[in-house]
This record gives C-alpha cells, sequence and structure tokens, in this order.
C-alpha cells in the first residue's frame, strides 16, 4: 500500500530530549511498519544525518510536498486529548500521537555520531557533569553542582562539564551554570552535538538531572547517574538493553511524590505549574543532596575499577 509513497515524520517538538526519545517511533515505522527508509522533519535537522532507517531529512518549516505525514509530538492532539508530558512516557508521548503505542523492546532511543574527534586534554578517565538550568523543579542549584564538582576532585576524580547554553527551542532558554573545575575541563558550549555524545561515551559516569544530556547519554554505554525532580523517573529514564536498570542510579531527595507526574495533583485546589512545588516546601525537596550524588558516583567508580583488576 504504502510502496510508493514516501513517508513523512513531522517531529513537532523542539527540545533535543524530546527530538531524541522520537527515535524509538522512527525506527519502528522505518522497520516494522512500512518497511523502507522514510524521511523526517524536525527542528534540528543535523541530528537524525547519519541515521541508517532515514532517507531524507527536512527542516520543519519547510513546504513539503507529496507526502504522507505523520506528525509527532503534535500540540493540537496533546491539547484535545488533555495529554501531559510529565504524566506519561516521553517516548510514548510522540507514539500516542501517532496512533498506537510502543512495546517495551521497542523503547530504546538512537543517536549515530560522526566520526571521534579528539578533545585536547581530556583526562583518561572522568566524571561528566551537565549543569544546567531549566525549570526550577528540574535545575540543582549552582552551589550543589560546585561542590559535587569540588569533593571529586578532591578525591581525586576529574570532572568534565558539558551542555550548551543556547536551547534549540527559543521560547525556553536554558543556561548552564559557570562552575570551575581544578581537574578536569569545562566544555560547556564547546562541542558540537556529536563530539558531546563521544565525551558523553567515554565518561565514567554522567550526572545530569532530567535533560537532553540524560537521553543523549541513554544513547551510550556510559553509567548514568539522575538527579531526582518532580516527575517520576520512570517517564525519564533511559531503555538500554531492553531495561531501565541497566548502568543507571536515581538519586532522589527526601520527597518522593513526584507531583507533576500525580494525576492525584491534578484535581487538587492549589494550582499545580509545571516548575512548582506541590507540597509547597521552600526548597525542592525532591532534589538530591551533595552528599547523596558524590557517594553513588565514587560507588560506582569504585564498582567499575574492581571489574578492570
Amino acid at each position: 500500500m504504502f510502496e510508493d509513497v514516501k513517508i513523512l515524520a513531522a517531529i513537532e517538538c523542539q527540545g533535543l530530549g524530546d527530538i531524541i526519545s522520537s527515535t524509538p517511533l522512527i525506527k519502528v515505522m522505518s522497520e516494522n511498519i512500512y518497511k523502507k527508509p522514510i524521511c523526517v522533519a524536525t527542528h534540528l535537522p543535523d541530528f537524525f544525518k547519519n541515521f541508517p532507517y532515514i532517507d531524507k531529512i527536512y527542516h520543519i518549516d519547510e513546504h513539503i510536498k507529496n507526502c504522507h505525514i505523520i506528525r509527532t509530538f503534535n500540540v493540537d492532539k496533546i491539547k484535545k486529548y488533555e495529554v501531559s508530558h510529565e504524566k506519561m512516557d516521553i517516548r510514548q508521548l510522540h507514539a500516542i500521537c501517532s496512533g498506537f503505542m510502543l512495546l517495551p523492546e521497542q523503547m530504546t532511543c538512537e543517536y549515530y555520531p560522526d566520526p571521534y574527534e579528539p578533545v585536547d586534554n581530556l583526562p583518561d578517565k572522568f566524571v561528566a557533569v551537565h549543569p544546567a538550568q531549566t525549570w526550577a523543579s528540574r535545575t540543582w542549584d549552582k552551589d550543589k553542582w560546585q561542590s559535587l564538582i569540588n569533593n571529586l576532585n578532591a578525591a581525586g576524580v576529574a570532572v568534565v562539564a558539558v551542555g550548551k547554553t543556547n536551547s534549540s527551542a527559543p521560547d525556553c532558554i536554558k543556561p548552564i551554570f559557570d562552575i570551575n573545575i581544578e581537574n578536569g575541563l569545562n566544555l560547556c558550549d564547546d562541542l558540537t552535538l556529536s563530539q558531546c555524545w563521544h565525551v558523553l561515551n567515554q565518561a565514567s559516569v554522567v550526572v545530569t538531572m532530567d535533560s537532553g544530556i540524560l537521553h543523549l547519554a541513554g544513547t551510550t554505554d556510559s553509567y548514568i547517574v539522575q538527579l531526582g525532580s518532580s516527575i517520576n523517573p520512570y517517564y525519564r529514564a533511559p531503555y538500554r538493553n531492553k531495561t531501565q536498570n541497566y548502568k543507571y542510579s536515581y538519586i532522589k531527595g527526601k520527597c518522593d511524590k513526584y507531583c507533576i507526574s500525580s494525576m492525584s495533583y491534578m484535581f487538587n485546589e492549589r494550582p499545580l505549574k509545571v516548575d512548582g512545588c506541590a507540597e509547597q516546601y521552600e526548597t525542592f525537596e525532591c532534589h538530591p543532596s551533595v552528599d547523596q550524588v558524590f557517594e553513588k558516583t565514587m560507588k560506582v567508580l569504585s564498582n567499575e575499577s574492581q571489574k578492570n583488576i
């Protein structure tokens, strides 16, 4: 039926993590549904340039003719059906907007980088961190990032910071904290997406909040330490080797209500903002302490060292 029809998936989201989360759907559409490479329209055309199951790539604003178009992450459908991306798996949101759901074994995200270009003075062994700012509930304070880096450096662990100040979504700029690293490198705003992937892939541990770097790291084989927030980690943790538990730890704070992901708060008298705290704490108690993250990171490093003995 679709042998002579050009299939185009219009990925309408702008954030890097959201776009990465479309890759399971794109693969299923190409390999299982239409059984041929498909076309993609997106805000980040370069992201898909090396994908083997994609035929042509367009910018989302291009006028494209003679295609059967499937709109993913479609705002009109999301509003019509009152779908909330904080209350569901981000990968399934793409699929649902396309008319079906993914199976657990289909939920792995992918990325195909350009060849690695050596990074000057990159340590042989290091922890990668992503000290970024986004919604308040998903932003670990600058002083906590700095303390974690200082503690790791004091323990003899090199740290490499990654991330970009400019967001792909102009209405949601996500700047990077200005932090200091005595042992390691601050590569924020210095890497292409492909080079960032290679750095993450070489890291012993990647420490990050729920962010685009979380999803990009989820396409590598590195150990991921995700910091707690108000979104249930089940909806965001990467699938690798058909599980969300592969080389992954979630470090939560004192509060594990996951209020922004909880259906019960939808009908609460208090209005719930996506970046707010439904429990009305003065600080985000869902965020972990520096000691928690440091201890977990050191434990992972120790376990990895023992494996290599």
